[in-house]
């Protein structure tokens, strides 16, 4: 779900900046571009949020499945 919303904003923030690229001037071209620097951050964060939620819930799952000597063999989550 992270990577979903980090992804959507990314592409929410800087589509237009790039369809536009080749229409406008180099000066408007640099006051727009830290947008697409901006987007990019928190696109990077949430992707790290992604990670590390993940990695924690790998390590909860183990921890919990350690306890459990039988194997889970259901199918059916």
């Amino acid at each position: 779900m992270w990577i979903a919303i980090g992804i959507l904003i990314y592409l929410g923030g800087s589509f237009f900046i790039y369809i536009l690229a080749n229409n406008l001037e180099y000066k408007e071209l640099i006051q727009f571009w830290f947008i697409t620097y901006i987007v990019e951050l928190i696109k990077n964060a949430l992707f790290i949020v992604a990670m590390i939620l993940f990695a924690k819930n790998r390590s909860d799952n183990k921890q919990s499945s350690s306890q459990n000597p039988l194997p889970n063999l259901d199918f059916t989550l």
